[in-house]
């Protein structure tokens, strides 16, 4: 028997993508034996009020910053679809283009966790992956009782940094070194994302 492939799955808005999420990615890869992470840039969050970047510099943005890592891989599963995003049709739709030869693991902290029982067709969702789990700091591990066995837990060094502070810094002339990758922090300066009172130092 073939043995499956073990794919993480990393969905955000990434406006923009940050160190914060290569860290986990990488810890991904190495404590939960994957053998890729897919990035997957969100189409049209459902859960997101306000305006974001587009799509195109978005993914953009995610394939600079993961270059060179022959693990990870970008997707423009849901950038492609048109309507809301759901992660149910991220999986769906990755499930298809992979096959059954690929068990899909997806990403995300222990706040999401606890919100997974509000989630659309989660029920459906949980037959399609299992659940790989960060944790964050001062935040309680808390899981549905009927979701306990689909769920993995990692450890990792959490950074905590937020691409609205990331937005702001940009926005207000500072320095977004160290938080971005300079890749990215290169594009973000010739596109002018973010940019009102002064541009990346």
């Amino acid at each position: 028997m073939v043995k499956q492939r073990q794919i993480g799955v990393l969905g955000g808005t990434f406006d923009p993508i940050h160190l914060g999420h290569l860290i986990i990615a990488e810890y991904a890869v190495d404590d939960a034996s994957l053998d890729k992470v897919v990035f997957v840039p969100a189409g049209e969050p459902y859960m997101k009020k306000r305006t974001i970047s587009s799509a195109v510099d978005r993914l953009a943005m995610v394939e600079l910053a993961i270059k060179g890592n022959p693990k990870f891989e970008s997707s423009d599963v849901d950038i492609n679809r048109a309507g809301p995003t759901y992660t149910i049709d991220t999986l769906r739709a990755l499930r298809a283009k992979l096959g059954d030869g690929a068990a899909l693991s997806l990403i995300m902290g222990a706040d999401s966790v606890a919100e997974l029982p509000r989630w659309h067709k989660v029920k459906e969702l949980l037959t399609i992956c299992t659940i790989l789990a960060f944790a964050r700091p001062g935040v309680t591990r808390v899981v549905a009782p009927e979701m306990k066995s689909k769920i993995n837990w990692v450890e990792a060094p959490l950074v905590e940094i937020s691409a609205t502070d990331i937005r702001d810094r940009v926005k207000a002339g500072k320095n977004i070194t160290y938080i971005v990758s300079e890749r990215v922090k290169d594009y973000i300066k010739k596109r002018g994302l973010y940019q009102k009172n002064g541009k990346p130092r």
